[in-house]
């Protein structure tokens, strides 16, 4: 055991671990990885930034093709959204119930008096219509 400036003696730490390399060397495997790394992150940063330039200029000539054709070579935005929507099969509606028939038969000659009187009403607007006109 070593001493101390106050003469105590001191137990010496040891520990299990095994030491570890010096990883920050510049000729370390893995540090040798991760420039390699970077240096081809970089490389594909700038291919995609080209390639987001020539998208941007593809779409602009399409835009003007688009253009230059009219109305008659392409359909519109609605009719394309609509073509596509139909083509999507849809599972079957159930059909509506049919109503049951009135039995009561002072019900069905109210009905049919609103019914001539509502026939009436739209006569005499149709008239009215073409006696303006």
């Amino acid at each position: 055991m070593a001493e101390t400036t106050n003469g105590r003696k001191r137990r010496k730490r040891t520990s299990k671990r095994a030491p570890r390399p010096a990883a920050e060397a510049k000729g370390s495997p893995i540090v040798q990885r991760i420039d390699k790394l970077v240096a081809e992150t970089a490389s594909l940063r700038a291919a995609n930034a080209e390639l987001k330039t020539e998208n941007t200029e593809l779409k602009g000539l399409l835009g003007q093709i688009e253009r230059s054709l009219g109305p008659t070579g392409r359909r519109s935005s609605r009719v394309a959204r609509t073509a596509t929507r139909s083509s999507i099969v849809r599972p079957k509606l159930r059909a509506a119930k049919k109503r049951a028939g009135i039995t009561n038969p002072g019900t069905v000659e109210k009905r049919r008096a609103a019914l001539v009187k509502a026939r009436e009403a739209l006569a005499a607007k149709r008239a009215a219509q073409r006696s303006a006109a």
